[in-house]
């Protein structure tokens, strides 16, 4: 892979969108957005980007489906998935069928958001500089 990174947000919230493509600006990734699972899979497809975070909750298609169909279609393809409910946690912990390559529950951490997601991109982004640059 060549050039920026293709970072695919999929997320209902338009805010949680906004937030996530300032963090990926920030680390120097490009963003492609979608706003629902089912529009998500579609940008997937014809993109294939580097890297996948998506909500679990959401029309359409929720997350865990979305997640399903990319592995299925590549099972090395990064997804993180995002969710505002805890007890998330314990669903993927106690399921063996679903595998993201990372998790966080909202309300994240920007910094933490950053960290997983340069654990799968570490070589291809460029040093962040501070949020308030």
């Amino acid at each position: 892979m060549e050039g920026k990174p293709r970072i695919l947000i999929v997320d209902d919230e338009a805010a949680a969108r906004g937030l996530l493509r300032r963090v990926n600006s920030h680390f120097g990734f490009e963003t492609i957005e979608a706003k629902d699972g089912e529009e998500g899979w579609e940008l997937y497809i014809e993109d294939k980007p580097d890297l996948t975070i998506s909500d679990i909750y959401m029309p359409k298609m929720n997350g865990l489906q979305l997640l399903s169909k990319i592995k299925k279609d590549n099972e090395n393809a990064k997804v993180i998935l995002i969710t505002g409910y805890s007890h998330f946690r314990l669903l993927l912990q106690n399921n063996p069928q679903i595998r993201p390559d990372g998790f966080l529950e909202k309300p994240f951490d920007i910094e933490d958001l950053g960290q997983v997601m340069k654990k799968f991109l570490h070589d291809m982004n460029p040093e962040p500089k501070s949020l308030g640059e």
